[in-house]
């Protein structure tokens, strides 16, 4: 409505604002009234655009329990989960299984040599050669060295990047001089993936005058260093390339030390050969270190000199000299080690006080003894661990010169995983190359983490319905909440006459009785016998309050004894009565179906690509032959030669399809007809291969795969699956078998066709019914789909619709009622403007007149008086 309008009557004297203000008060009326019924509708806008989110609510929870993989659930337990985790599929099939863990599967490790950095130091140039697998399957990749990749840095970068199936990378192992060290892992594990390297001779550094040991400055003293006799190269050295100085004396490298004993036993017995060993004690274990020195006692003589060598031993604190009689071995003149365990044949100990002088210990069993040291050389080395032992503490620098190249040295050896499933005389030993395990039972997959053969693990499978209550009950809650708010919004007072907003809405009306049709009704798709409602399933409705109520104790028994019965009720399902037939899916447009189902009727079935060997090869190969298979774009060349075994023949054209990334087509070999054959994975016309071999499959002796004409591709294929559902046209792609869009019924119904063609031949073409059932949380899922989508014109996307085109109408009028109400006001106020100024003229012109009337007047009386 316009502002007021204020004319003043100056002149009049009148209150124009009041009088304007009365003038349009009626249709100032209007305009409130109009105000009201917008207002009235800018709510039911608010509140179906609320119902709407509230029956959003319902609809997502009915979604949660429309799928039937929700009922179809799988828990999976372990016994102990230290050694073993499992998961499971909805696939997984309801038992208990009994296994143990005897081996977890290792991936093979190497580890090389130490180095000073990871980028400065230079290994020459060659070829180092990495070759994963055994036999057959076993792949070889060269890789170059040279001044672009001679580093430790290089050379992992070559690796990774070579191919091979390998991982390489570098790691710092402490905080000495030499802390860098390469590692090379095999990406998979298990025994079959093993791994070889090997290097040429030109991939190799040398070091000049290494300071090991007393005597070199802090910055450089190896953290190896244990004492004064013993020393560690920093880098494992190339065998005959290390001098070993003392002050920049070159030392001779031989055996530490050889003791002389003078056995004086007066039990020896004359013209008897007696036998000897040394053993070491390292930390309080004893470990034999000479060989075997064998000595006859002269004829009348009561004595024996004896000399033994060895090698002077790592941190070892005593030596134990040992004697038996050649009567006392278990094979008399060649005695071995064992004989000389658990006999009381020690005569005597020598030990060693760190230094030069060695201090010998009669048993009681030799009268006297004498010991004598001599030296063969200064020291020994160990090229397996760069040791260096002195024979004497060293007190002065020791230093080295040596070569040293990567030395790869395994570190963890390739193993698989061993697991004995079972129990048992049936009990059956499985390996396998990895610890997660998922081809041994089915839909379950097991993660091996620790090997333990003396535990048995019980793998317990049980269907889970964990989630199906809470989803129910969060269902119910979202209808009761709806409904709760519909009677909030839509009540009649029968002694005020009181109505809320949306009392006897019609879209309300509609929308609300389609929900409880669907909620209070049966599932018509259901067969009687069997659970078609939620009355049926302990769920009940207030007469009173209108709310839903779950009965939980009977939800739950019958969860435990009709799960798929309740699936059915609930959940859009599709099921087929005959084994070679599955249900897949369905569309919006597939229609539901009696309880009678729709007859499937097969009139092919499907194949896949597959070529059978013309060759019997069980006595193996007597042909060279290369094989190309060519599939999905990619091509794979395998080399057969002759002498191969059918198994070797299969296992070389396997492992070059994966190398090459064919992973749908496949080798095997059948025993009973001795024939290899290539198959592809998928079934159907559009997955094909192709196979080319330099030998006609003709030829005796080959593979018998490809065209009956060498080098010449032969082309293979499989067939779709043909046939209809419920009467009407399908289309087939494979084993799936699709209801034809536009079918009255089956538009868009999916099923998997497994029977073969000889089962075809044997059974016909009639192959049971699918039957399709839409249970309640499927039904409200498209019905409130249909009513919650703003784009679509439901009841009540209508009824927003229809009360926002009111206000907008209402909107209209209101303006065109203060357009109205502005123009009479300013017609008014126009008028009572003209009416003061009229009014002011007159007052004017009265003035005037009265002036000149006075004028008159006055003149008059001034006349007289003359």
């Amino acid at each position: 409505m316009a502002g007021p309008v204020s004319v003043d009557g100056l002149i009049s004297g009148l209150d124009t604002k009041s009088i304007i203000e009365q003038l349009v008060a009626l249709q100032a009326s209007r305009v409130a009234k109009l105000q009201a019924k917008q207002a009235d509708q800018t709510e039911k806008v608010a509140l179906f655009q609320t119902l709407q989110a509230n029956y959003l609510s319902v609809r997502t929870a009915a979604a949660s329990l429309k799928s039937p993989s929700l009922f179809d659930q799988r828990s999976v337990s372990s016994s102990d989960t230290d050694i073993l985790t499992a998961t499971a599929s909805a696939t997984a099939a309801v038992g208990s299984h009994q296994l143990v863990v005897k081996q977890l599967a290792k991936k093979n490790q190497y580890v090389s040599n130490r180095f000073s950095d990871t980028n400065a130091t230079t290994l020459g140039s060659g070829t180092l050669t990495i070759t994963v697998g055994t036999g057959a399957s076993a792949v070889s990749t060269a890789i170059t060295i040279d001044n672009s990749n001679n580093t430790l840095d290089g050379i992992a970068a070559a690796i990774n990047g070579s191919g091979a199936k390998v991982t390489a990378s570098i790691i710092k192992v402490d905080s000495s001089s030499a802390p860098y060290q390469l590692t090379v892992t095999a990406k998979e594990g298990g025994a079959g993936n093993a791994v070889t390297i090997t290097q040429t001779a030109g991939i190799k550094t040398s070091v000049t005058g290494e300071v090991l040991g007393k005597g070199a400055a802090a910055s450089t003293q190896d953290t190896d260093d244990l004492n004064a006799k013993t020393y560690a190269l920093r880098h494992i050295p190339n065998a005959n390339t290390t001098t070993v100085k003392v002050n920049g004396v070159a030392q001779a490298e031989g055996i530490a030390a050889t003791l002389t004993a003078q056995d004086t036993g007066g039990t020896l017995l004359a013209s008897t050969q007696y036998h000897y060993v040394v053993a070491a004690v390292v930390g309080g274990v004893e470990t034999v270190v000479s060989g075997i020195s064998s000595v006859t006692t002269p004829t009348g003589a009561n004595d024996n000199s004896v000399q033994v060598q060895f090698g002077d031993v790592q941190n070892a604190t005593e030596y134990r000299i040992y004697r038996i009689s050649d009567a006392q071995a278990g094979t008399p003149g060649s005695p071995v080690l064992a004989d000389f365990t658990g006999q009381n044949s020690r005569i005597g100990t020598v030990s060693d006080n760190g230094s030069a002088t060695f201090t010998f210990t009669d048993t009681n069993q030799a009268q006297t003894a004498a010991l004598t040291t001599t030296t063969t050389g200064a020291y020994t080395l160990d090229e397996t661990t760069g040791a260096v032992a002195f024979f004497a503490d060293q007190t002065l620098t020791v230093t080295a010169d040596y070569e040293y190249d990567l030395e790869f040295k395994q570190s963890q050896a390739a193993q698989d995983a061993i697991i004995e499933f079972g129990a048992g005389a049936n009990a059956v030993t499985i390996r396998k190359s990895s610890n997660e395990i998922s081809d041994v039972i089915e839909g379950v997959t097991l993660s091996l983490k620790k090997e333990d053969a003396a535990a048995t693990i019980i793998v317990e499978v049980k269907r889970s319905t964990l989630g199906v209550t809470g989803s129910v009950q969060s269902l119910l809650d979202a209808i009761n909440d709806t409904e709760a708010f519909i009677q909030e919004n839509s009540f009649f007072d029968a002694e005020t006459n009181a109505t809320g907003p949306l009392f006897s809405d019609f879209n309300l009306f509609t929308t609300r009785s389609r929900v409880s049709e669907i909620l209070t009704g049966v599932v018509k798709s259901i067969a009687p016998g069997k659970i078609r409602a939620l009355s049926e399933a302990g769920i009940s409705l207030s007469p009173d309050t209108g709310r839903y109520t779950l009965d939980t104790a009977k939800f739950s028994s019958l969860l435990a004894s009709k799960p798929d019965e309740l699936r059915d009720l609930f959940a859009s399902v599709a099921t087929a009565t005959d084994t070679d037939i599955q249900a897949l899916a369905f569309s919006a447009k597939t229609k539901t179906s009696s309880s009678l189902g729709y007859a499937v009727q097969i009139t092919q079935a499907a194949t896949r690509a597959e070529d059978v060997g013309a060759q019997n090869v069980s006595g193996g190969l007597t042909q060279n032959e290369t094989l190309t298979i060519t599939a999905g774009g990619l091509t794979a060349s395998a080399s057969l030669t002759s002498g191969m075994t059918a198994q070797d023949a299969v296992t070389a054209i396997n492992t070059t399809l994966k190398n090459a990334g064919i992973t749908d087509v496949s080798a095997s070999f059948n025993s009973s007809t001795g024939k290899i054959t290539l198959i592809h994975a998928k079934y159907g016309l559009k997955h094909s291969f192709k196979v080319k071999s330099t030998v006609a499959s003709g030829t005796a002796g080959s593979s018998g795969l490809g065209s009956t004409v060498a080098n010449t591709e032969a082309t293979f294929t499989g067939q779709d699956v043909k046939g209809t559902i419920g009467g009407e046209a399908a289309t087939g792609e494979g084993q799936t078998l699709t209801g034809d869009s536009g079918n009255t019924s089956t538009d868009g119904l999916q099923i998997l066709v497994k029977i073969t063609p000889a089962q075809l031949t044997a059974q016909g073409a009639s192959q049971g019914v699918v039957t399709v059932s839409r249970g309640i949380a499927t039904q409200l899922d498209e019905l409130l789909g249909f009513l919650t989508d703003q784009n679509q014109d439901g009841p009540i996307q209508a009824a927003i619709d229809e009360a926002n085109s009111r206000v907008s109408d209402l909107k209209s009028q209101i303006d065109a009622v203060n357009a109205r109400i502005a123009r009479e006001q300013a017609r008014l106020s126009e008028e009572f403007t003209r009416l003061e100024q009229a009014l002011g003229t007159l007052q004017t012109t009265s003035q005037f007149l009265s002036r000149q009337l006075a004028q008159i007047n006055a003149n008059a009386s001034n006349f007289g008086k003359r």
